[in-house]
């Protein structure tokens, strides 16, 4: 179930990320019932913030938001539970891990 849910949410970030994205398809794509989880929120908000900032795809590409956007889908492609998940978005956006750090303990 977990997967499923990443997937459904991995396709939406992946749209932000391809700037195919409207703030109006977000509202009507986001599952509601994943409201109240905050991995979840925190993933939307930065869905959100990126839709309402984004100028030009130069400009994107280089920015925080978009960054943000690339460790989400990271995140929501390890088949783990959504503590380890929080965690690992966490200590990758405070830099405080490496990709190829996380892939080590999801791979042991």
């Amino acid at each position: 179930m977990l997967m499923t849910i990443n997937n459904q949410i991995l396709s939406i970030v992946q749209k932000a990320i391809n700037a195919q994205l409207s703030l109006e398809d977000l509202m009507k794509l986001w599952p509601e019932e994943l409201d109240d989880i905050d991995f979840y929120e925190s993933i939307f908000l930065d869905v959100e913030s990126s839709v309402e900032h984004f100028t030009n795809y130069n400009s994107f590409i280089s920015s925080e938001n978009y960054s943000n956007l690339i460790i989400d889908a990271f995140v929501l492609k390890l088949d783990k539970n959504i503590d380890f998940l929080n965690t690992a978005r966490q200590k990758l956006l405070l830099e405080q891990v490496s990709f190829a750090d996380v892939l080590a303990i999801v791979n042991s």
